[in-house]
């Protein structure tokens, strides 16, 4: 079993945190001296205070885990002291493992326009990452994650032997 787990790079999260505070502040200065539109002005606050706060949880408090096996990958998120598993997804129905980069670059996104279920497990916010695709056909699932060059060779050695049922 392999474990990875991603570098916190929370530079960019707590620059869109600091922007959407000054948002917030702005908006309640503004609505005390525009007294017709103080309704407008609270649900653009509240709005922002609710990004703000989902920011924080995402990419400040979360963290994923990457857990690889023979024949499955396993994402885990942890929040403080509390885990919860993201997904299981099997290396055996694997369809494509490929950088951001790549993927855009060689098409794959126009192939893969209509999944099922797409699950971004990125640590960082707008980083550096990898697109797993697999499942069957018409029900595939595409991750989005982080992991580091150790744990994308392995995870394309296990891809590789269970393709050529060398388990």
């Amino acid at each position: 079993m392999i474990l990875c787990k991603p570098e916190r790079n929370a530079q960019k999260a707590v620059t869109m945190l600091i922007v959407y505070s000054l948002v917030s502040i702005s908006l309640s200065i503004f609505s005390s001296s525009f007294p017709n539109l103080q309704p407008v002005f609270a649900v653009l606050f509240f709005s922002a205070t609710a990004i703000l706060i989902m920011l924080l949880y995402r990419y400040v408090f979360s963290q994923y885990i990457y857990q690889l096996t023979i024949t499955e990958l396993v994402v885990i998120r942890s929040v403080g002291r509390r885990s919860t598993t993201v997904g299981s997804l099997s290396l055996e129905d694997s369809k494509l493992l490929i950088s951001k980069e790549m993927f855009f670059k060689n098409g794959h996104d126009k192939d893969f326009f209509n999944l099922r279920e797409t699950l971004d497990c990125c640590q960082n916010l707008a980083s550096s990452c990898y697109y797993y695709i697999c499942g069957e056909d018409g029900k595939e699932c595409l991750l989005k994650f982080e992991p580091n060059e150790v744990f994308v060779r392995a995870m394309n050695e296990n891809i590789s032997n269970l393709k050529h049922g060398d388990k």
